[in-house]
């Protein structure tokens, strides 16, 4: 499966991710064809995972159907992970899943872990669409664990996003994250959502079915 590591620079950090794509190889001889252009699907990692993950593989060989993969570390974990403050913001995060109240600086960390966050998967998909290899009518979101409730308010401040799946606990399923990437999020139809539970064994299957009937691959 033809894959590369990527890099970006988003509000002075660098992002560093995984694209998987199966689709025309770039370069030695220009852009890929409006007809050629593959659809792209953003996905975001659980709490204390990465671009890397185990849980992500079993979506790898969609890559082989012609859609375009982009996995990115969030803040503070993956290659961007802090000996200092990677561990405090898991923690945190875990404490506030529990319903417990976060002390002044933990909320502070998990807050500003969250705005950078999204900020960071709206630059991912402004940085790819620019190489004009990827149809930016067809960009979907899967999003796991926290990645899932990130999803929901990325979902509300890109209106990009065409369709998704988010992968949570049943006790997050409806969870979301109030963030404010810009001064103001677009008015539009809600894109087509798939909430599906985490400890199903077969999300990555419906997952599949749900994005490719709306992206179209």
């Amino acid at each position: 499966m033809p894959a590369e590591r990527i890099e970006l620079i988003s509000r002075g950090d660098i992002v560093n991710g995984i694209l998987a794509w199966g689709g025309p190889v770039r370069g030695a001889g220009g852009r890929a064809g409006s007809s050629l252009l593959s659809p792209l699907l953003v996905v975001a990692h659980a709490a204390g995972a990465s671009s890397s993950s185990p849980e992500l593989r079993p979506i790898a060989s969609w890559a082989t159907a012609g859609i375009a993969l982009v996995a990115i570390d969030l803040p503070l974990h993956g290659q961007r992970a802090s000996a200092k403050l990677s561990e405090r913001l898991i923690t945190s995060i875990a404490r506030e899943d529990r319903g417990e109240t976060l002390d002044p600086n933990s909320a502070v960390l998990v807050e500003e872990f969250r705005r950078q966050a999204t900020i960071d998967l709206i630059r991912t998909v402004d940085a790819l669409l620019r190489l004009g290899d990827f149809d930016p009518k067809r960009v979907g979101l899967l999003g796991l664990g926290l990645g899932a409730r990130l999803g929901r308010a990325l979902l509300e401040w890109d209106d990009r996003l065409c369709a998704a799946v988010l992968v949570d606990d049943s006790t997050h399923a409806s969870a979301s994250i109030s963030t404010s990437p810009a001064a103001s999020p677009p008015s539009r139809p809600a894109p087509a959502t798939l909430s599906i539970d985490r400890v199903s064994g077969t999300w990555p299957a419906e997952a599949r079915a749900f994005l490719a009937s709306r992206l179209g691959f």
